[in-house]
């Protein structure tokens, strides 16, 4: 199976549960959503890095009281225990739509979706608090802020307010994302193709701004996370690991004279003739572009994304 096949698989069930099941769920601060399932215990599956996630839902009293982890096979200490620390995450918001794991990015949104498989047969219905609401998540070459609007308790529009996305990439990945959240009422939607780190970000700031807007998620930000677009390199060689396409990718970042002057790879185990070559290109990218924020190379989305998060952990030591 190929890359482009795999991520299919992960994200198309998605966009389906969303219309039934995605975004739905108790109470988020500042902006109310309501639902009130059939106790019971239920099944679903999703996908996650490497294959299929199965859990077993069990609710009682119309709440999600305990998830269970039946079948996966995903990275021993990163995949499950990404998988673990969202499953705790949905428990304690009653919504399935929580922060992935740092590292466990497709482990995490497959628990979420194998969660909204087996609630989607436990009934429970959407209703957003109607009102205008602003949020801002992390995108490509900074924050994204929107705002929503909700109408009859819906996603009436979505507005972005500021980005600065590539033109013509990003901004058409958000507009196109933006468009499949409002048509299945679901911030868990397909990415747009080529303007990954676009869309994710579009979706982080509509789900922060229907928790009732996104001002304490961004002083977090500020305070707890590197802006990668304006970095100051300072000199010295550092260490980062982040997972690729079949697992770790470990680099050695060199700096001097403040300048990034080599990105080593030290271990990786991704497909030959396809993500080792765009771990060397994205490498020999980094440096000439003295920047981490590049481009993925095509049909190597995985393995691309996997190093850039590497340096980026390796920068941020």
């Amino acid at each position: 199976m190929d890359k482009q096949q795999k991520t299919a698989l992960i994200l198309m069930p998605i966009i389906a549960i969303g219309i039934l099941a995605g975004g739905m769920f108790i109470t988020n601060q500042g902006n109310e959503t309501s639902a009130n399932y059939t106790d019971g215990v239920y099944e679903g599956e999703g996908e996650g890095f490497n294959g299929p996630i199965k859990v077993e839902v069990s609710v009682e009293g119309g709440k999600v009281t305990s998830i269970e982890l039946v079948e996966h096979s995903e990275t021993e200490g990163i995949g499950d225990v990404g998988a673990e620390e969202v499953i705790a995450n949905i428990i304690a918001s009653q919504n399935t739509e929580v922060e992935v794991s740092s590292g466990a990015t497709y482990s995490s949104n497959g628990v979420m979706e194998a969660v909204s498989n087996a609630l989607s047969e436990a009934g429970g219905s959407q209703t957003f608090t109607d009102g205008e609401f602003e949020g801002e998540g992390e995108g490509f070459k900074g924050p994204i802020k929107v705002k929503v609007t909700v109408e009859g308790g819906k996603i009436a529009s979505i507005e972005l307010v500021e980005h600065g996305e590539t033109e013509g990439i990003g901004d058409v990945g958000a507009e196109e994302v933006i468009a499949n959240i409002i048509a299945s009422q679901s911030t868990t939607v397909d990415v747009s193709s080529g303007a990954t780190y676009s869309s994710e970000g579009v979706m982080e700031a509509v789900s922060n701004a229907l928790a009732g807007g996104s001002e304490g998620e961004a002083e977090e930000t500020e305070a707890g996370e590197v802006d990668f677009s304006a970095i100051e390199f300072v000199d010295g060689v550092y260490e980062g690991v982040a997972e690729g396409y079949h697992g770790d990718i470990k680099v050695e970042v060199e700096v001097a004279g403040g300048e990034l002057v080599r990105v080593d790879v030290l271990e990786q185990t991704e497909t030959e003739g396809i993500g080792d070559v765009a771990l060397e290109e994205l490498s020999e990218t980094m440096v000439a572009e003295q920047t981490v924020d590049v481009d993925t190379v095509s049909g190597a989305t995985w393995s691309s994304e996997g190093i850039i998060e590497a340096v980026k952990s390796a920068l941020s030591n």
